[in-house]
């Protein structure tokens, strides 16, 4: 792909795929509870994406992928929003824009919008890759708006479509944490460092990018009940 950018700089794809790559990558590091290398993935992931916009500002996927980028590898929520608007009105049809698009209403803090964009994902591509990430994230603003049986049944689907889904084996610790349910959340950290995927205070201010700091709150002291050792 890299050969590729250079027999044709004026095509945005083999950047695009080379920021997907990135993506991919990283996406196993968060997963499986790893935290280092993927704030560098995450920042590869946003220049490739920055290079595909440039070449090509009309492609959703460039635009999809800077905003996931955006969140993750930069910090700047502001402009995370706008290449996520630009994907979704670029390709409404786009399972992918609408997975990152709803990553980031959802950690801005308009979650009924991020339920609306992530929830649409799996009517436009039923078969999307990866389902179980966003029905995490769908247990995770659930549980954000107080509605834990509607948490506990996102989280359900995506421990069952991958049982090593780290993101949601926490985001249960939380619920666990939550309904004083003690027992079941130190079985849920037993999962989690049997998947070397322990929960600390470095891990969790990187990954949940939070606008609102109450969202955060909500989240650390759910999982302190659960167990967890938070600073």
């Amino acid at each position: 792909l890299e050969t590729a950018t250079l027999l044709d700089p004026a095509s945005a794809l083999p950047w695009n795929l080379i920021s997907l790559i990135h993506y991919e990558t990283a996406l196993k590091g968060w997963a499986g509870g790893k935290r280092e290398a993927v704030l560098g993935l995450m920042r590869e992931m946003l220049s490739a994406a920055q290079k595909a916009v440039e070449i090509d500002p009309s492609g959703w996927m460039g635009h999809s992928l800077a905003s996931a980028g955006q969140l993750w590898g930069a910090g700047s929520y502001a402009r995370a929003r706008f290449h996520a608007d630009q994907a979704l009105d670029l390709n409404p049809s786009a399972g992918l824009a609408h997975h990152f698009s709803g990553c980031v209403y959802g950690f801005g803090g308009d979650l009924d919008e991020a339920i609306a964009i992530q929830s649409a994902a799996f009517r436009i591509d039923p078969d999307y890759l990866h389902a179980d990430v966003i029905q995490a994230d769908l247990g995770l603003w659930r549980f954000l708006q107080g509605d834990l049986e509607l948490c506990r049944t996102h989280l359900d689907r995506a421990l069952a479509l991958n049982p090593n889904n780290a993101r949601a084996r926490q985001r249960m610790v939380a619920l666990h944490g939550r309904v004083g349910d003690i027992a079941a959340a130190r079985e849920e950290l037993a999962r989690l460092d049997a998947l070397g995927a322990p929960l600390t205070s470095e891990y969790l201010a990187a990954s949940y990018p939070f606008q609102r700091p109450e969202h955060f709150k909500l989240l650390a002291d759910a999982l302190k009940c659960g167990g967890v050792a938070l600073d």
